[in-house]
């Protein structure tokens, strides 16, 4: 690849840029990612007569590279499964991928607001209706709740052995359904933290016995949240 005033340009596939003529040393990156290890290159290039780059990166990440990078634009790790406009907010919105990460977007300035790392492949999400909570459906039948502003965890339980596929609050916030992989529907009382499910409906998995979550803290407008 070339670089600025003839100086060639390499990217070393871990996440840092050598400039041969011009510094004789690796600009490297730092993830935007705690704990996580800058992103590795997977394309390089840079307009004439300037000493810029644009990179791409194994995180779908597309930076500036120069004496300070920076991304210009943020991507998901894996495929996007599950995307959720915020209620009350028509400027955000949140969206997920088959990685451990939750995304929060502002639409006006297209650019990510906040991520974080859930712990696990997450497959849908939801706001509640009052824009409060963040629903997060795993690939192996985990659901957590996180603060929607914060992210920051809120509740956790084992829901089922199968992907969610989906996750919908009541127009009230009291009642959280839950369709997994295995063509069921479950049906979660978040204020009276229990669960209710139609006699009627079969599924392919066992029963699970309660309780499953204690929902208490996450009426909305109550003080924890």
């Amino acid at each position: 690849v070339g670089g600025g005033k003839g100086a060639p340009a390499a990217g070393l596939g871990r996440g840092a840029v050598r400039l041969k003529e011009i510094q004789g040393k690796s600009l490297k990156l730092k993830s935007v990612y705690a704990k996580e290890q800058p992103g590795m290159f997977r394309g390089l290039d840079t307009l004439p007569d300037s000493e810029q780059f644009i990179a791409g990166t194994n995180k779908c990440d597309i930076w500036e590279v120069d004496q300070s990078p920076r991304v210009l634009v943020y991507g998901h790790m894996a495929d996007l499964y599950s995307v959720s406009a915020h209620p009350n907010d028509a400027d955000k919105y949140a969206s997920c991928c088959i990685s451990s990460r939750v995304f929060v977007w502002s639409a006006k300035q297209r650019t990510m607001l906040r991520t974080s790392d859930l712990g696990m492949l997450c497959r849908e999400v939801t706001y509640s209706k009052c824009g409060q909570h963040l629903a997060i459906g795993g690939q192996h039948g985990r659901i957590k709740i996180v603060h929607a502003e914060t992210l920051q965890p809120l509740e956790h339980f084992k829901y089922c052995d199968t992907a969610i596929d989906e996750l919908k609050y009541s127009p009230n916030n009291q009642y959280l359904a839950a369709g997994s992989h295995d063509m069921a529907i479950d049906i979660f009382d978040t204020v009276n933290n229990i669960k209710v499910r139609p006699e009627e409906q079969k599924s392919t998995r066992a029963e699970i016995e309660g309780p499953f979550v204690v929902f208490t803290s996450l009426v909305c407008g109550s003080s924890s949240s």
